[in-house]
């Protein structure tokens, strides 16, 4: 239960993280780079690819989830319209579950 509790706090962040995306040019951010750069250090560095993608609602934002299954690293990002790609979240140990939880988790 406290796992995914967890999960859903994650979950509720990102929500938020991508809205505050929306809002907030990539120039004020701090942790972007040039998407190039950005996709070449995922890559390189973590050996993580990119497993899912969205659109948000906006229109202007690309979101991203990258992944490295042999080691369960995970970045997500976003990728503004100008080009900058920005982290968002990023983490250790991630749990692909393969369908939506149902009724009571616990």
């Amino acid at each position: 239960m406290r796992r995914l509790l967890g999960i859903a706090t994650a979950v509720w962040l990102l929500i938020a993280l991508v809205a505050s995306a929306d809002a907030v040019s990539a120039q004020t951010l701090s942790n972007c780079a040039p998407r190039a750069d950005a996709v070449s250090a995922l890559g390189d560095v973590f050996a993580e690819e990119v497993v899912g993608m969205g659109v948000a609602s906006s229109g202007d934002v690309l979101i991203e989830l990258w992944l490295n299954p042999a080691t369960g690293t995970w970045t997500i990002t976003g990728t503004m319209a100008g080009g900058a790609t920005c982290l968002l979240a990023s983490g250790e140990d991630w749990q692909a579950i393969g369908r939506a939880i149902q009724g009571d988790p616990t």
